[in-house]
This record gives structure tokens, C-alpha cells and sequence, in this order.
């Protein structure tokens, strides 16, 4: 990923090298109201889009082939750091506001974090409707918001497989669109802004998940 990032930083800069209104003259108006590339900054940028291409096509090939370990990996992490929220909870820390706020305000209600704490005193004081008599309707809460984590950590372990295969295609896309990019006779320039913005949202959205 690192030599990804260093090739679409290449990338940014050779497209940034110039700007409408150089005096050297190597911009363009092009047909279509955008701007096309002068001969020395056009080879920058299909050297530039080569090299991405072959770390995109080189990063797919790694993850295609371990794909199931990558997903297995990727899921085990997922558990244990919901595990660790699950324990947490239980033991009184965190708050379940984000939890919680999707119920109430699905239904036009508003919802105030600030009126847990009074919430959580009142339920302290009842007595359990699932539990012993040694519970309170606070323990009752806290288990069913522990449930609640439990499956939104299975889910998020089982949706890992298809989170994979959504990135992998998008950056079969990208290695695409830099291939009809190397292929076209004219470089537009405005075009290429969103391509480079797409790149580096691509780059951020992998790297952040994986921590790499």
C-alpha cells in the first residue's frame, strides 16, 4: 500500500505541475470546457497512472489469493475488540446512547443522553423482571445492550467477506480506468482531478480499517 500511495502521490503532483494560464504554454482548452495536458506533463501522468495501475493490479492479485485468510484475520480482531466493549459495558463503562438513539428517534422522538444517568438511577431501584431478586431492571438493561453488542459484532465479523470483495472490485475499477486512461490519445485534466480524489478516498478507506 505504501508504494500505491507513493505512485498516486506521483500522480497529484505531475497533474498539479501546471496551471491554466502557464506561459509556457503546456496547457490546452480542451473540446469538451476542460483542459488538456502539454506533452511533457501528459508522459508524467501516464507514467504515473502505469505505476498505480501495476500497485492497484499487484495489491489485488495479494489479496484475491489470500482472500480467506485476510477475512479470518480481519474477523478474529473484530470479535476480540467486541468482546473487550462487551466486558466493559458489563462492568459499567461506556454508555449506550448510540445504541439506543436509533430506536427512540426512528419514531420522531428526540433523544437526550443527558436523561440516562436519571434513567439508570430510577431502574436501579426496581427490581429485575428477568433475573433474581438480587438484579435491577439496570442489570436488565445492561444485558439486553449487551446482547445488542454481541450481535452487532457477529454481524460485522460476517459482513468482513463482502466488505473485502466490495473493496477488491473497486480497485479492479480504478486499475480499469487508469488503463483507458494510458489508452486515450488526449489527456483532460478536469477529468483526472476526480480520478485522483477517487484514488486517494480508496487509499484512506482500506488504510483505515486495516491500520496499515
Amino acid at each position: 500500500m505504501n508504494g500505491l500511495a507513493g505512485a498516486v502521490n506521483a500522480y497529484g503532483g505531475a497533474l498539479l505541475g501546471k496551471q491554466p494560464g502557464d506561459s509556457s504554454g503546456a496547457w490546452g482548452l480542451g473540446k469538451a470546457g476542460g483542459v488538456l495536458a502539454g506533452a511533457k506533463q501528459e508522459r508524467e501522468l501516464r507514467a504515473a497512472s502505469a505505476a498505480i495501475r501495476e500497485s492497484v493490479e499487484r495489491v489485488v492479485e495479494l489479496l484475491r489469493r489470500e482472500r480467506d485468510i485476510h477475512v479470518s484475520l480481519r474477523a478474529i480482531l473484530v470479535e476480540a475488540r467486541g468482546a473487550a466493549a462487551r466486558q466493559l459495558w458489563l462492568l459499567g463503562l461506556g454508555r449506550p446512547g448510540a445504541l439506543l438513539q436509533r430506536h427512540v428517534t426512528g419514531f420522531g422522538l428526540v433523544w437526550d443522553d443527558k436523561q440516562l444517568d436519571g434513567v439508570l438511577t430510577l431502574l436501579r431501584k426496581e427490581p429485575s423482571i428477568t433475573g433474581g431478586s438480587d438484579r435491577s431492571r439496570e442489570d436488565d438493561l445492561r444485558l439486553a445492550v449487551g446482547r445488542v453488542l454481541e450481535y452487532r459484532v457477529q454481524r460485522q465479523a460476517t459482513l468482513e467477506g463482502e466488505i473485502l470483495d466490495e473493496t477488491l472490485a473497486g480497485l479492479e475499477g480504478l486499475a480499469l480506468a487508469h488503463a483507458a486512461f494510458e489508452a486515450k490519445e488526449e489527456v483532460d485534466l478536469t477529468r483526472l482531478e476526480t480520478l485522483v480524489a477517487a484514488l486517494r478516498a480508496t487509499l484512506d478507506e482500506y488504510r483505515g480499517p486495516s491500520g496499515k
